[in-house]
């Protein structure tokens, strides 16, 4: 049994190459996800502010209108109450006096007491001074958003600059290993071999086939190894099948399994029927 030693030994230190290369690469990944950006106060959403501001009011401007359209209508009836009521006594009396026993005894409607007259009679000063509401508690809302990094580096400054060291070694460290795995990858392209085998595991394959003879040259290994993925892929599909027939043959088991409960339910129903027609 021939074994290509230069070609065993050059796999081995391509193999080495690439493992410290995953090796790297990994730990950079690792690394990667150390890093912590600055703590910062939550940020309040324009939306939900805006909505929890203007719900309120836009609820109270809806109930004002109601009351003022009721106002109207019992001014509407009172209106009329009065003008049937001043000509029914205008009959007997004079008009001024009439109209003077009507609104006697029956007053005119007062407006909502909990609610400023100016306020209540004027819907434009409603709408601006609604609208200088909600100006008011929208305002802190925003200046606070817009001094939000200022106030998170009050409360959490020593946090952050520790977080910013911590992410400034990592990242120096990061680009030391990128450095030492570039170099492992200009290793193995030194080697000559493809870069489509620059994995871990096709060399450790190829390796093996050199070493134990399978191979004597690199594309003897490459054919071998492609043989092997093909019977393993093969293998796969296989075993799919078989899997897939499997659960077919399961299905149509517990298929006639129902079949011959409902068959056996059937007959006992059956010669239960029987049993009573021949009693009857």
């Amino acid at each position: 049994m021939h074994i290509n030693k230069q070609l065993a030994q050059q796999l081995k230190q391509a193999y080495a190459h690439v493992a410290n290369h995953e090796q790297l690469t990994s730990r950079t990944q690792y690394l990667a996800t150390q890093i912590e950006g600055p703590v910062q106060v939550p940020r309040i959403p324009f939306k939900i502010s805006a909505l929890i501001v203007i719900a309120p009011v836009a609820l109270f401007l809806h109930q004002l209108s109601a009351m003022r359209d009721a106002y109207d209508t019992r001014m509407i009836e009172w209106n009329s109450l009065i003008k049937a009521k001043t000509a029914f006594l205008a009959k007997s009396r004079p008009a001024e006096e009439a109209r003077t026993i009507a609104l006697d005894t029956h007053p005119q409607p007062a407006k909502p007491s909990e609610i400023p007259g100016f306020i209540f009679d004027s819907p434009t000063i409603s709408l601006v001074l609604a609208a200088l509401i909600i100006v008011a508690l929208l305002g802190p809302v925003i200046l606070y958003n817009a001094k939000r990094p200022a106030i998170s580096n009050k409360l959490f400054g020593r946090t952050n600059r520790k977080r910013a060291e911590k992410k400034a070694a990592i990242e120096q460290e990061i680009q030391r290993l990128k450095q030492r795995a570039t170099q492992e990858f200009k290793a193995y392209d030194r080697i000559g071999f493809p870069r489509q085998c620059f994995q871990s595991r096709t060399l450790a394959m190829l390796r093996e086939y050199v070493e134990t003879g399978r191979a004597t040259t690199f594309s003897e290994a490459i054919n071998v190894y492609a043989q092997e993925e093909h019977n393993e892929k093969q293998l796969r599909l296989q075993h799919h099948a078989i899997n897939q027939q499997n659960r077919k043959l399961q299905m149509l088991h517990n298929q006639m399994r129902i079949n011959n409960e409902q068959n056996l339910i059937n007959s006992l129903r059956l010669r239960d029927e029987i049993s009573y027609l021949r009693r009857n």
